[in-house]
Parts: C-alpha cells; sequence; structure tokens
C-alpha cells in the first residue's frame, strides 16, 4: 500500500514536470536531493523507465559489481545503479559537453564515489567525429564528411577498453545508433562481459541491422530478450513507428551462458 501511495504521488510531481516547457533546466527531487535535468519530456520518460519500471534492475552475487555505463546521459542510470549496488564501481562515457556538465553536477551532488566519468563516446577508434545534439538530453555522431557540423566530440575505441577489464557485471550501451558498429568491433571481447543492455536504432532510409547485432550476440555466447523502447503504434502496417531519426528502437537485455 505505502508503495503504491508513493509511486502514485511520484507520478503527480512527473505531471507537473511534463508540463513545463522542453529544452530548459530543472530540478527533482530524488532521495530528498535535487537532481538537474536538461529537458522536461525526455527526464520523465527517462525516469519512468529507470526508477518506475527498473528497466536496468539486475541481480548478482556481490557487493561491488563493475558496471560500464555508455551513454550516461544527465546521470539517472548512474544514480539507479549506485542506489541498487551501493559500493559498485561505476565507469561512465558521455560524449556531448553540454550533458556531460549536467552528468558530472549530479553526481557530484550526490556524492557518488567509485564513479568514473569520461568525456567520450564509444566508437570503434580513437579519433574526434562529428556529433549532432537534439537540444534535449540526446545526440549521435555523424558519419557523414560531406557537410560541416558545429560540434566534434572525443572517442575512444571500447574494444581497447574491454580488453582491460577481467570481468564486466553489466555492460549498458546506449549511444544512438552507433551500437552494431561497436559491438561489431567488440566481438572478440565480449566474453568478460556478464550482463549486456543495448537499446537498438534502426535509421530511416538505411538498412536495418537487426539481424546482425543478434548473430554476434549469438556467436559470443549470449542469449537475449527483447522490448520495445518505445510504446509502438496501432496498426503498424497503417502508421510505422518512426520519429525524425529512427523508426525502429528496442531494449536488447543478453545474458551469458
Amino acid at each position: 500500500m505505502m508503495k503504491n501511495l508513493i509511486t502514485f504521488f511520484t507520478y503527480c510531481r512527473l505531471y507537473f514536470v511534463h508540463k513545463k516547457p522542453r529544452f530548459q533546466h530543472g530540478f527533482f527531487k530524488i532521495f530528498n536531493k535535487n537532481f538537474i535535468f536538461i529537458d522536461s519530456a525526455s527526464f520523465v520518460s527517462m525516469y519512468k523507465n529507470i526508477f518506475i519500471d527498473e528497466a536496468y534492475k539486475f541481480k548478482i552475487n556481490k557487493i561491488n559489481p563493475l558496471i560500464i555505463d555508455c551513454g550516461a546521459n544527465i546521470g539517472l542510470s548512474v544514480l539507479y545503479f549506485k542506489n541498487l549496488y551501493p559500493n559498485s564501481v561505476i565507469k561512465t562515457f558521455e560524449p556531448d559537453k553540454k550533458i556531460f556538465k549536467i552528468l558530472k553536477s549530479n553526481c557530484d551532488n550526490f556524492n557518488l564515489n567509485n564513479v568514473t566519468l569520461i568525456n567520450k563516446g564509444v566508437w570503434i577508434n580513437n579519433k574526434e567525429i562529428n556529433f549532432l545534439s537534439n537540444g534535449s538530453d540526446s545526440g549521435r555522431i555523424i558519419l557523414d564528411n560531406t557537410k560541416k557540423y558545429p560540434d566534434k566530440v572525443k572517442m575512444i575505441r571500447l574494444r581497447d577498453f574491454l580488453k582491460k577489464e577481467k570481468q564486466i557485471d553489466l555492460l549498458k550501451i546506449d549511444i544512438e545508433g552507433a551500437e552494431v558498429d561497436v559491438l561489431d568491433d567488440c566481438r572478440k571481447n565480449l566474453s568478460n562481459v556478464k550482463l549486456l543492455f543495448i537499446e537498438y536504432h534502426s535509421f530511416i532510409n538505411q538498412s536495418q541491422k537487426l539481424d546482425q547485432l543478434l548473430e554476434i550476440l549469438r556467436k559470443a555466447n549470449f542469449r537475449y530478450y527483447i522490448n520495445d523502447a518505445i510504446k509502438p503504434p496501432k496498426s503498424p502496417f497503417l502508421k510505422h513507428l518512426k520519429n525524425d531519426t529512427f523508426d525502429l528502437q528496442l531494449n536488447i537485455y543478453a545474458f551469458h551462458k
């Protein structure tokens, strides 16, 4: 009863946040401290997914799991993991400079220890690359070099990073469409990953690569579970699920056999 009451009041608070104008900074009380967000709609969606639906919840027989968070965003996932496992060791990657500042402020405000914040994106090399921010809580790398984009971000080759770790208890990859290329580059280094979360995106007017991604997981000895990352439309043949960039977004949970 008490849990239901708390959830009800949380939904009420989220409702008022959702009413706020988009693309503006604001605060939301979590564990009696102010958590900074930079876009009301995306924050509400993330909070429901992470803290109410507990999409990242996992159970492991150790008090200090190693968690690699690729696409840490403003830090909701980091805060959730630290609440779930206070002694966890978390290493995060977030390429967007503006979002990274919010991520750091939130981690500092909540006094999160054993959290390493890296202002880089994960990719298949260590070069700088074009980056496009959508003005809310996400952005994506741009491989088209024929056009000029205002931002470039530093990248780190995830494969080289994984080689240094003996065991990774959870690897979270939410990198806005770069996931298949990165995992393909890392396919020989996934044996030390116990649990793997991937948000899969397919770009409009580009070949879909879900089959390639699932093949990588199968050959790396993972079993997987898939659900929709966003609510699917009714009658998909009549109304495709798409936004300005992606026509499919899926959550993939992979478990090492």
